[in-house]
């Protein structure tokens, strides 16, 4: 059904601007422009806790973002295509987790900005998947 709905360069390109969105979020986080106590479940004692944590959620986001970009233009590279489709089947799962923690996080930027962003994210890796080109 899923597949119907949404095509492969949509879910893609819906992926790369919620990635690097994202990325941006967390540097401006990093920068403290936007208050660390949002972030995380509202669970960070300190500024150097936010720092390690930010640091790890750039990098998997850029990771992430990395990942779309080459499955974006596949054709280009010699990696297999069983290689996207578990990549994105791990993302799906990672985001499925994480809206879960996001509805269970104590500030409501949270539960109800981030929640749906994170489902969303992982309804689109899913929608990879089980894509053949």
């Amino acid at each position: 059904m899923l597949k119907k709905l949404i095509s492969n360069q949509i879910a893609l390109f819906t992926l790369i601007i919620l990635f690097s969105c994202s990325i941006l979020f967390h540097m401006l986080v990093l920068s403290g422009n936007i208050p660390y106590e949002v972030v995380w479940g509202g669970r960070l004692k300190s500024t150097n806790e936010m720092y390690q944590f930010e640091a790890v959620s750039i990098f998997v986001n850029l990771i992430l973002l990395v990942i779309c970009i080459l499955r974006k233009d596949y054709e280009k590279w010699s990696i297999p295509m069983r290689f996207y489709n578990i990549a994105f089947g791990l993302i799906a799962a990672l985001f499925m987790l994480n809206t879960i923690g996001n509805l269970l996080a104590e500030t409501m930027v949270e539960k109800f900005v981030f929640t749906p962003l994170t489902l969303l994210s992982s309804l689109l890796s899913f929608r990879l998947v089980f894509s053949k080109k």
